[in-house]
């Protein structure tokens, strides 16, 4: 795993991340299932462990998708159908009257399409975090976000998942 770091001053003592979940990025071309949810919420999680009062916010592009979602245990589940459909639906919780109640924003995305708005919330005094798989993170949501983290690709294997 790889990260960066850039430093900054904190002005929310609220403790509280959000973490907006994009898990069509987590598939690595497996079908979306229940059982892939659950191990990539497991790694998702392990990588950066919730803290109390932390929100889940897990979206997807299609009807059939959040069936699958059920595996993922207290979130917000939203779907958006259409082209970038769940980044789409992401970007909407990411409104500043959401985002001043946390003080930490992770994307667990690659997508470039977060960059613009990561990249301002520095501004209102929340830190920022995107979560990739390794290679799947777009140059632009890399130097928007202040931590990065890539999670190596192999780790993704269901047949890895204890």
């Amino acid at each position: 795993m790889t990260t960066r770091r850039r430093s900054r001053q904190n002005i929310h003592a609220t403790g509280r991340r959000l973490h907006l979940v994009d898990i069509e990025n987590f598939t690595d071309g497996d079908p979306l299932t229940s059982r892939l949810v659950d191990h990539r919420r497991s790694l998702l999680q392990a990588t950066v462990p919730a803290r109390p009062g932390d929100a889940y916010v897990v979206a997807v592009g299609s009807g059939p998708g959040l069936l699958a979602l059920s595996a993922w245990g207290p979130a917000q589940r939203l779907v958006r159908y259409g082209r970038d459909g769940a980044d789409r639906a992401l970007l909407d919780v990411l409104d500043d009257h959401t985002v001043r109640r946390f003080s930490a924003v992770t994307v667990y995305s690659g997508d470039g399409i977060f960059a613009g708005r990561i990249a301002e919330l520095p501004e209102l005094g929340v830190e920022t975090t995107a979560v990739a798989m390794a290679g799947c993170l777009s140059g632009r949501l890399r130097m928007a976000a202040q931590h990065v983290i890539e999670i190596p690709r192999h780790l993704f294997r269901l047949s890895d998942a204890a």
